[in-house]
Parts: structure tokens; sequence; C-alpha cells
């Protein structure tokens, strides 16, 4: 019996050993038996000298697996984990080819398209120009390359780049799961070594609560894993009649640019005169042909009324009428 009972309380001094090696969190149960220990062992001189043995060995164990585990956090933070970002905005002459060629660039290069957008293609806004956007990922080793890439298709007037350094936070996720993996580990073998229902249940506790966290930072190193690997460019694009001069030009460059740009505002404000001359001719007919109808029957009231003499009459009614005013 004083055997069984030796058993059982070593088996819970090593559980509170191990949650006090993981992330610091603590059990309300775990305390209480930790407590119990306390007051048992010195009164009873429960531990005899093989198990003394067992326990050095154990933290011996404990201690190599935390060199272990400096030495794999140190190897990681020598590589930095960078999230690269590109923001673009560009203009092209030839919106509908361009829209094609970026999502094809993306694909040979082996990212993906993430969103693409599109507007003022819709029949009833065909004058409006056209506009659209794509958010896509990129490998960061290709990333420089497809810049380049868009910068040939397009003329880039505005580019933004930014780099995100998230080695401290990779690390420390990283280390916290591996810790976590490690405590997992000896938990299960104690499991196989427990001998009563109350060990039982404190290991099956702390158990669920190391694989929720497991699961938390699996899912947090896999994000940081993608944004890393692969970098997020955005495009923001704009259909334009004349590019946008890329430096300063000479004095009569400008002139000559802007003669040239205002001949073509002309043009497009002509031929869009013309055109919206044209959509409305069908109502300016309509309303032609009514005006006409009411001149026509004005004009023919007009002319019968002269000819039945209504106009004569009652200028003659008018002038006797005041010639017998002045007459009294």
């Amino acid at each position: 019996m004083v055997i069984k009972m030796k058993k059982s309380l070593f088996l819970v001094v090593i559980i509170v050993i191990f949650m006090l090696a993981g992330c610091g969190s603590k059990n309300k149960r775990m305390e209480e038996l930790a407590l119990e220990v306390e007051k048992t062992a010195p009164a009873q001189g429960m531990y005899d000298a093989g198990s003394m043995e067992e326990s050095g060995e154990t933290g011996s164990m404990a201690l190599k697996s935390e060199d272990a585990l400096s030495n794999e956090v140190r190897n990681v933070s020598e590589g930095r984990k960078l999230i690269r970002n590109v923001d673009m905005s560009v203009e092209t002459e030839q919106f509908d080819s361009l829209m094609k060629k970026i999502p094809e660039k993306v694909e040979e290069l082996g990212g993906y398209t993430e969103n693409l957008n599109t507007s003022g293609t819709m029949l009833s806004n065909e004058n409006k120009r056209k506009q659209g956007s794509i958010i896509a990922r990129i490998p960061a080793d290709h990333l420089d390359s497809f810049v380049e890439e868009v910068e040939g298709f397009s003329n880039v007037y505005r580019k933004n780049e930014w780099v995100e350094d998230v080695t401290l936070q990779y690390v420390d996720a990283e280390s916290r799961k591996r810790s976590l993996e490690i405590e997992l580990e000896r938990l299960l073998e104690l499991m196989g070594q427990a001998q009563n229902i109350e060990s039982v249940i404190a290991i099956e506790t702390r158990l669920s609560e190391i694989r929720y966290e497991l699961e938390n930072y699996g899912s947090q190193l896999r994000v940081f894993d993608n944004l890393i690997e692969y970098s997020t460019v955005t495009i923001n694009i704009e259909e334009v009649q004349r590019l946008t001069p890329k430096k300063e030009e000479g004095a009569f460059k400008r002139i000559s640019q802007g003669f040239l740009t205002s001949i073509d505002n002309i043009g497009y404000g002509l031929k869009e005169g013309a055109i919206g001359f044209l959509i409305i001719l069908p109502y300016l007919f309509i309303m032609g042909i009514f005006a006409g109808a009411v001149i026509l029957i004005i004009v023919w009231g007009v002319r019968k009324a002269r000819k039945k003499g209504w106009g004569v009459g009652l200028l003659k009614g008018k002038e006797k009428k005041r010639r017998g005013k002045e007459g009294e």
C-alpha cells in the first residue's frame, strides 16, 4: 500500500514539473496536488534512493530538451522572416490587353491572382474610362522580375514597396509550439503510467489545453509562411488616351505635347458631341413633327378666319362704337 502511494505521489510531482516547464499556465487541480505532496512527503519520508535517481534522470532529460530547443531557436533566427509588399498605380492605352497579360504572367511565375476587379466596361457606360485593380500573390523569389514585367507592360506613375520583419513573432510562435510538443510527449508517457483516476483526469485536462494551443500556434505559423513565401502585389490600372511622360521634357517638347493633347481633346469633344447629337436625334425629330403640326394648325385657323371676314367685321364694329362715343 505504501509503495503504491509513493508511485502515485511521484507521478503527481512529475506532472507539476512539466506543467511549470511548459507555457507557464497553471491548472487549479495541479496546484492542489502539489500542495498535498509538500504536506505528506516530509512527514512520511516517501522518497527512497531509487526514486531520487529517477527524478534526477527526468530533470536531466528536461534540461537537454531545453538546450536543444534553444539551439533550434538560434538557428531559425539566423534567417530573417520578411514579408514583402508592393503597391503600384499604372496607366495604359490598351486596357483589355493589360488585364489579360498580368494574370497570365502571375500564373507563369507560379503565383496566383487573389482578386481582380474592373469598372467602366458596361454598354450603358461605354464612354466612361476603364479602370481596374489586381491583387496578385507572387513567389518572393520572383517578385522583382514580376515588377519589371509590369513596368514593361504599362506606364507606372506610382510605386510603393515596403518590407515587414516578422522574425521575432515567428521565432516566438515556433518555440512555444515546440515546447508544447515536448510537454505533450511527456504527458502521453505519464498517461500510460497513471495509477489513479485523479492523475488521469489531471493529465487529460492539460492535454486538451496543449492541443488547443498547438492548433493556434500552428495556424499562426501557416499564415506567416504564406505571407513570407508569396509577396502581395496590388496594381491599380487606369485607361488613358495618352500616357503621362515619365520624365521632365524640354520647353519645345512640352509645347508640342500640350498642343497634341489639346488637339486630342478637341477631337474627343467633337466626337462625343456628334455621338450625343445622333443619340437625341429621334427625340428632336418627334418634337419637330409636333411643333410643325401646331404651327400648321395656327396658320390654317388664321387663314380660315380671314376668308370668312371675321377680322374685318370685328374691326368695323369697333369703329362704329368709337364714332358713337365721339358723337355723344
